[in-house]
């Protein structure tokens, strides 16, 4: 059976919201793994 409009539409944003936190999450990380380049970088540096 056919999904309606409705389900196709919560479908969608549930991806939506899914894939957004996934991004924030991997920017998180990434600036954690920035950081740790910062200090090795300092550390080098010395």
């Amino acid at each position: 059976m056919a999904k309606t409009h409705g389900e196709r539409i919560e479908r969608v944003e549930t991806a939506y919201v899914d894939i957004r936190d996934d991004i924030k999450a991997i920017k998180d990380h990434l600036a954690t793994l920035n950081g740790s380049v910062a200090e090795n970088s300092k550390f080098r540096l010395k």
